[in-house]
């Protein structure tokens, strides 16, 4: 089975420049949650990268990669060919999941998963809906005030 050309590069790239690749694949993370205007904060180390997004009543929803590759990097997910557009790779995150509450002396998690989705309002919105399942409350992100002049 022969790889598509952009399907190479990414292989390629995450081969050769794994933290580079990590570092790329985050910076669109992040675009997404500026362009939700999410209020939120990025954890990262040489090999690994954690999302931090503020939930409503003090909780955070925490979102990192599962997925390791080349030289132990993280990787946020996986690129697929889409069989209904003509074979055209998409990206489909997997990653872990924790909502906690975090004050100054302690740290209570309340639920931990997994799950796969292809954008960040994805996995945000199966994290709130989970934790609903779960709990039976009901929580939301918190977003940026934005000032228009």
């Amino acid at each position: 089975m022969r790889r598509s050309s952009n399907e190479a590069s990414a292989s390629k790239l995450r081969r050769r420049e794994p933290e580079l690749a990590l570092r790329l694949e985050t910076a669109h993370l992040i675009a997404e949650a500026e362009a939700l205007q999410l209020k939120f904060r990025v954890r990262r180390s040489i090999k690994n990268v954690s999302m931090e997004v503020a939930m409503s009543d003090g909780l955070t929803m925490r979102i990192s990669p599962i997925r390791k590759g080349a030289k132990g990097v993280a990787e946020w997910g996986i690129y697929l060919k889409n069989p209904f557009k003509s074979g055209q790779l998409e990206f489909l995150i997997h990653a872990h999941i924790e909502i906690f509450f975090a004050s100054d002396k302690k740290r209570i998690e309340f639920e931990s998963f997994t799950t796969m989705g292809k954008r960040l309002e994805v996995l945000i919105n199966q994290g709130i809906q989970f934790f609903h399942t779960f709990t039976g409350e009901l929580i939301q992100y918190k977003i940026r005030m934005v000032q228009y002049e």
